[in-house]
């Protein structure tokens, strides 16, 4: 029994690759994707990783005037077990320029996102506790 380790560029057409990478952009999932253009939907995953590893890393501004902090969480097994998103976006650039994934979202854990991301000369949020106690 023989095993072929990598996997043959030439398999496929770059036009149905493409493909692929252009309907995942629009939003369809792998196995969607796979069932379309009639491959294996771990084929189409390994297309998107392939390209995706290829983009440069996006562009973090010099300098910024306004943050916005925020979170969002979810659910890991049962309510109890939140897990946080804290994320700091530059206003102006849309890019996020800060950003932890905790259990809480506390004061401390904010303050160390916050010294660790580019300064601004405003910052807003929503009232949770957490944000009345970082020094900006």
């Amino acid at each position: 029994m023989t095993f072929q380790t990598l996997s043959k560029a030439c398999g496929y057409p770059e036009s149905v690759r493409k493909q692929a990478l252009k309907m995942y952009i629009d939003g369809l999932n792998f196995r969607r994707i796979a069932r379309f253009l009639n491959v294996h939907h771990q084929r189409v995953i390994n297309w998107v990783n392939a390209y995706a590893e290829e983009l440069p890393d996006a562009p973090l501004p010099e300098r910024t005037d306004v943050v916005e902090m925020d979170e969002l969480y979810t659910y890991i097994g049962e309510k109890k077990n939140r897990i946080y998103l804290i994320t700091f976006v530059d206003r102006e650039t849309k890019c996020i320029i800060g950003w932890h994934i905790d259990h809480s979202r506390s004061g401390r854990i904010i303050q160390d996102i916050l010294n660790q991301s580019l300064q601004a000369n405003r910052y807003f949020s929503d009232l949770h506790s957490g944000y009345q106690t970082v020094l900006y």
